[in-house]
């Protein structure tokens, strides 16, 4: 039997002393039997990878410790005292249990007592704090574990994903003032037409334009600021799309996981790696040999991926979707062109903003109040050129009715354009179709 500590069976122990005991005998194999050095690394490193179950794992094991010395923890149980170890060694430490609620979209840690979350699309401030500076640097280092790298002073930020798709940001100083950790949970809101309505994102008509524009293989562009649900919308517009279609995602992070939720789709999904040089421009040029029907970026944020989704709308590829972070539908021709200028694009800016214009034929703006909770299309607007000019021809738009910009209602103030028209019919819309959204051809 393996060497153990002197702790061992002594019976009831503090959960600080059980805690202590647990973290500093695990993480030396020669102090445990093969019944659990033989399951730690699995599991350590799945709890601390976020993987579905993971949490259930390490209580298991934790328990079984706790059984083989005989460790009994005052006025816990052994589930809760495994519990409370699992969050602090291999968890997410004070805020497991707010990652864990349903409710909750997003939780940011401005320093030890500034803690907020974002739920039901309101923030508010939360009545928890981390005891000091260092105990957040230990969960970010947790964090991003899986990807072997760690936050330092040469490395003060970083950006990952857990096992469960959700995102990690966080920095350390010297660029901010203590640590940070921003935790966005994706799907934490089911997309169907009825969900949608009732959080007042869209309404029937709205939706059926959406739809009417995917299986029409428009380009679409979405548009909108931080947290305004654009992923979201992508992810959900895919569920349109004719599973007969080859899809190609190019990430800079794996976000949209497109296989997994539509699995009998035909779907490739890549992600960038800069540092082995594997970048989206050479990921595209693979992209070509695969004979997709549609790429999707997922997010344009101006390291390459303003080229490549222009050239993937330009090349034939109708029906690319990308999602942009800019504030008005006329400011995401404006951004792509300025992003793709300075990505090396040696034209004047107007060329640039024409080609651009050229290669999406939808902008749909996106709008969030974080106060009132509520995300919204405001706009869904045909863009093409004609006579060497920019047209931006509103399908849709959200109108107030007074000074409150949240009350009011959707309007329909023009038909797409005939070329728009006679690329629907080329790719099959129906009669059907085009009627359940009040356009006839």
């Amino acid at each position: 039997m393996a060497t153990v500590h002197k702790f061992v069976k002594v019976g009831e122990l503090s959960p600080e002393k059980f805690q202590e005991i647990f973290a500093e005998t695990i993480v030396d194999k020669d102090r445990l039997p093969e019944s659990l050095s033989s399951r730690r690394d699995t599991v350590m490193q799945r709890a601390c990878a976020g993987y579905p179950g993971a949490a259930l794992e390490a209580v298991t094991l934790i328990t079984d410790f706790m059984a083989l010395y005989n460790i009994n923890v005052e006025g816990l149980t052994d589930e809760k005292a495994a519990w409370e170890v699992y969050k602090s060694v291999w968890g997410l430490d004070i805020l497991e249990e707010l990652y864990n609620d349903p409710e909750v979209q997003e939780i940011d840690v401005n320093g030890p007592d500034h803690i907020h979350v974002l739920r039901k699309g309101i923030w508010e401030r939360v009545d928890i704090k981390f005891p000091n500076d260092e105990r957040i640097k230990e969960l970010i280092n947790r964090l991003i574990l899986h990807d072997n790298v760690s936050i330092t002073t040469s490395n003060p930020y970083v950006e990952s994903k857990r096992a469960d798709g959700n995102r990690i940001t966080a920095a350390i100083p010297p660029v901010t003032k203590h640590p940070i950790i921003s935790l966005r949970k994706l799907g934490t809101f089911e997309y169907t037409l009825e969900n949608l309505t009732r959080a007042g994102t869209l309404n029937e008509k709205v939706y059926r334009l959406l739809e009417l524009l995917v299986n029409g293989r428009g380009n679409i562009l979405i548009s909108g600021g931080t947290n305004t649900a654009k992923t979201s919308l992508l992810q959900h517009l895919v569920s349109f799309m004719h599973k007969s279609l080859r899809l190609i995602t190019l990430e800079n992070k794996f976000e949209l996981e497109l296989g997994k939720r539509y699995p009998y789709l035909n779907v490739v999904e890549f992600e960038e790696d800069p540092g082995k040089g594997v970048t989206l421009k050479s990921l595209f040029r693979l992209t070509l040999h695969l004979t997709p029907d549609i790429i999707i970026v997922g997010e344009i944020r101006g390291r390459g991926e303003a080229e490549e989704a222009i050239k993937a709308c330009l090349r034939g590829h109708d029906g690319t979707i990308a999602t942009i972070h800019t504030s008005s539908v006329e400011e995401a021709i404006n951004g792509l062109a300025m992003m793709n200028i300075e990505e090396g694009k040696n034209l004047p800016l107007e060329l640039v903003r024409l080609e651009a214009a050229s290669a999406f034929n939808v902008i749909i703006q996106m709008y969030s109040s974080p106060i009132a909770g509520i995300k919204k299309i405001i706009r869904v607007t045909e863009v093409y050129v004609e006579d060497d000019r920019i047209v931006f021809n509103d399908l849709c738009k959200w109108v107030p009715e007074g000074d409150n910009f949240l009350i009011g209602g959707w309007v329909f103030p023009n038909k797409p354009s005939s070329r728009f028209m006679e690329r629907f019919v080329k790719h099959g819309v129906t009669p059907e179709q085009m009627r359940a959204a009040d356009f006839t051809c």
